[in-house]
C-alpha cells in the first residue's frame, strides 16, 4: 500500500474474541488493558526489528535484505513472548499509524501511551477539547456524520427520509446542511483546538462523499485548512 494503511487497535476483547482465542480468555477478564499495552509495545519492537535501509532488493547479486540490519527482538513479558524479527519488511514510515476508538478509562490510558490517532465520538467542541487535553499526545479525529443539501431545508428533508429508512447513527458530531455550513463547522472545531481532523462518515455513499469532495473541500482550501 506504500504506507497507506493503519492499525485500529482494540484493547479490550469481547465474547467473540474469547471464542476464537480461548487461551487468552482469562486475560480479558483480569487485565485487558495491561495485556494490550504489552502487545502494542511488542508490535513496535517487531516493526523496529528492521532498520530503515535493511531491504536491499538487489536482484543482480541475489540479496533481498542486509541481514546485519534485521535484528532479533527477544521479548519475554507477562503475556507474550517473541524472538522476532518481524517476518515482513518495515513499513515505509517505520510504524504505521496506530488508531484507537476506546474512550473508557482504561482505553484513554492506552491511547495516551500507544495511539497516534484517537477516533472520538464527541458531539460538542467543548467536550472534544476536554478529551484532547486528557489525551495529551495523540491526534484527535472527530467522528463527523453529515448529510449535505443545496439548502438547509433540502438537507432536513433528506434527514427525514433517511430516518424513515433506518435508525440514525448514535454518537459523534452530526451535521445537516449546506457545504458552506459544514466547512465553517469544521474550521471552527479545528481552529478552536477541539480536534486535529475528522473521521468522515457520509450519510449515503457515494452521494454525500462525492458532494463533500466537490463542494466542501474547495471551501476548506480557500480557508487555508486543506492541502
Amino acid at each position: 500500500s506504500g504506507g497507506r494503511s493503519a492499525w485500529l487497535a482494540v484493547p479490550a476483547s469481547g465474547p467473540d474474541d474469547e471464542a476464537n482465542y480461548p487461551r487468552f480468555a482469562h486475560q480479558h477478564i483480569t487485565a485487558p488493558y495491561e495485556r494490550a499495552m504489552e502487545y502494542a509495545e511488542l508490535v513496535r519492537e517487531l516493526w523496529d526489528s528492521w532498520e530503515d535501509d535493511a531491504l536491499r532488493l538487489d536482484k543482480e547479486n541475489a540479496i533481498f535484505t542486509d541481514h546485519e540490519k534485521v535484528h532479533r527482538v527477544g521479548h519475554s513479558g507477562k503475556y507474550f513472548f517473541s524472538d522476532g524479527p518481524l517476518n515482513a519488511p518495515r513499513p515505509p514510515q517505520g510504524h504505521p499509524p496506530v488508531l484507537t476508538a476506546d474512550l473508557s478509562a482504561g482505553g484513554l490510558s492506552f491511547a495516551a501511551a500507544q495511539a497516534d490517532l484517537v477516533l472520538a465520538r464527541e458531539s460538542t467542541a467543548e467536550t472534544a477539547k476536554l478529551l484532547n487535553a486528557k489525551l495529551g499526545g495523540p491526534l484527535l479525529l472527530a467522528d463527523l456524520h453529515f448529510v449535505l443539501g443545496a439548502t438547509d431545508a433540502e438537507a432536513r428533508e433528506r434527514i427525514a427520509e433517511l430516518n424513515g429508512l433506518a435508525a440514525p447513527e448514535a454518537g459523534g458530531l452530526f451535521f445537516a446542511g449546506t457545504a458552506q455550513g459544514l466547512a465553517d463547522l469544521m474550521a471552527a472545531w479545528f481552529s478552536g483546538g477541539a480536534c486535529t481532523g475528522f473521521n468522515l462518515l457520509p450519510a449515503v455513499m457515494p452521494r454525500d462523499l462525492a458532494a463533500f469532495a466537490a463542494d466542501v473541500v474547495p471551501l476548506l482550501r480557500a480557508k487555508g485548512m486543506f492541502r
